[in-house]
């Protein structure tokens, strides 16, 4: 059984710190070999990056498949919208936890140190993202908000295990609480697709947006960071772990769609709802089949929904559910099939780059190519990654991260 303390970041591997002080009664000599083991890097978690390159998939097909309202959605939206996304998520929590530590979490200077990494590359990923959402207006990108929730990460990284289990359990309900509220203030206008002119002409507006009404508000998604880094404290390479990881997560999804549907077609509460919601039916039966952004502010009813994105108690265990399930079943199959799944893999340790490329890609007119353009997307990514991993290593953008994060640690925390 490989160690859990296994470099698996959200782009690339982690650094592996030094050893800050000697043994007792050991050596200087057995001193120097030991920080020459720990220097050495330590392999990937496999499946991490299978589910990882699932999640990367997955988002890119429902970016790009069509679907028409006549019809209804895709069963490519119903299986991946929302539930990519929250994957994403839920994998760069277990990343944190494991590039801190994994089941035996830094503290004191490597701590800080840590945090200074992590702070950096939200900070990169937070101006990158809305960087590039300046070049790709209208289109929807994660990568701001993922920078937001790397900050926000910063400060779960030296929490115990059971207090991120409960700060989880509460966030599953403050969350959609607080977003709720939010939608309340006036003054403030939700940009789904923030960019850096608009941060330094509306800052408050931005981080605001960002932070709480947004199309990936930090305060519902954080709830699948922090269950991720509690994940990563615990040794998901166990078999016994995987397992469970399937079976409550299958259940915890299954249970919480049920729930929500009893609840509001079977007690009421779609009446209270179209009561004080001032809609057309049909607009509330549209956001209610098909969801895609947070619930309207009208009645605390809303929150007993569950669509994708509608940032809700019921969505977030829908969503969160899913995607612990998807990552015990990518582990589990890392076990019998790495070899056929290792394209998969690859594109999951790339990320940053493939989903870079994914969004420059969607100003290419495919309106004549449709599944043609998904397919494409779908393989270049694919063969691209296999290609680049096997010849030359980590991701472009993953290194440029990686060394950037990595420096400004050191400098900011440097070793004795």
């Amino acid at each position: 059984m490989e160690n859990t303390n296994v470099s698996s970041t959200e782009y690339e591997e982690s650094e592996h710190e030094e050893t800050e002080h000697e043994e007792p009664g050991k050596s200087p000599t057995h001193a120097k070999h030991a920080r020459a083991i720990d220097l050495k890097p330590q392999k990937r978690i496999e499946g991490l990056d299978i589910a990882r390159g699932f999640a990367l998939l997955g988002m890119i097909t429902v970016h790009l498949i069509p679907w028409d309202i006549e019809i209804g959605v895709s069963v490519f939206h119903d299986l991946f919208s929302g539930r990519a996304a929250a994957l994403f998520a839920l994998l760069a929590g277990i990343s944190l936890a494991l590039i801190t530590g994994g089941s035996t979490p830094h503290t004191g200077k490597k701590l800080r140190r840590d945090r200074i990494a992590v702070v950096t590359r939200g900070l990169i990923l937070l101006i990158f993202g809305l960087a590039l959402n300046s070049l790709t207006p209208g289109d929807i990108s994660i990568l701001p908000y993922y920078g937001v929730f790397f900050l926000v990460g910063s400060l779960l990284i030296g929490l115990h295990t059971r207090t991120l289990a409960v700060l989880t359990g509460i966030l599953i309900v403050a969350g959609p609480a607080v977003v709720h509220m939010a939608l309340w203030v006036e003054g403030f206008d939700s940009v789904r697709s923030s960019t850096l002119p608009e941060f330094f002409t509306s800052p408050l507006n931005t981080v605001f947006s960002l932070l709480f009404i947004g199309f990936y508000p930090a305060a519902t998604w954080i709830t699948f960071v922090a269950c991720g880094i509690a994940l990563g404290r615990i040794d998901v390479q166990d078999l016994s772990v995987q397992i469970k990881l399937m079976f409550f997560g299958g259940l915890t999804a299954v249970c919480s769609a049920l729930a929500s549907e009893v609840i509001v077609y079977h007690f009421g509460v779609l009446d209270r709802i179209i009561e004080a919601t001032p809609w057309e039916y049909s607009d509330i039966m549209f956001a209610l089949d098909y969801g895609g952004e947070t619930v309207p502010g009208y009645s605390w009813w809303w929150l007993m929904v569950d669509n994708p994105h509608n940032n809700t108690p019921f969505s977030l265990l829908d969503a969160g559910g899913s995607a612990v399930f998807m990552v015990g079943l990518s582990l589990l199959a890392s076990r019998v099939l790495a070899k056929e799944l290792s394209p998969i893999a690859a594109a999951g340790s790339m990320t940053f780059t493939l989903y870079t490329a994914h969004l420059l890609a969607l100003k290419i007119d495919h309106s004549e190519l449709q599944i043609m353009w998904v397919c494409i997307n779908i393989t270049v990514a694919i063969v691209f990654a296999y290609f680049w991993k096997k010849h030359i290593g980590q991701g472009p953008l993953e290194r440029l991260i990686s060394s950037a994060s990595k420096s400004t640690a050191r400098a900011v925390v440097p070793r004795v």
